[in-house]
């Protein structure tokens, strides 16, 4: 159940702290970082559970919360890998 991204850049920045939310609704996580090309999720209160999900899959930012175009079943099954480092 995934959908592009979204192509409108109106749209604000995502914070620390902010809520993500998976396409179908359900709740994925938590923002504890920002790259700039990826996210860090905390899935939960324990540090082995972070995701670094791509800025790519953003599909709506409003409201103090992200929507992605994943669900968190997707999320907690697929590796995005970790963003290069410089």
């Amino acid at each position: 159940m995934t959908r592009e991204p979204s192509d409108d850049r109106h749209e604000p920045e995502p914070c620390i702290g902010w809520e993500v939310i998976g396409v179908d609704g359900s709740r994925i996580g938590t923002v504890v970082d920002i790259g700039r090309e990826y996210l860090l999720v905390a899935l939960g209160p324990f540090p082995d559970r972070d995701r670094y999900l791509p800025k790519s899959s953003i599909i709506l930012t409003e409201d103090d919360q992200i929507t992605l175009n994943v669900t968190r079943e997707e999320v907690k099954r697929v590796s995005f890998g970790e963003p290069e480092r410089s």
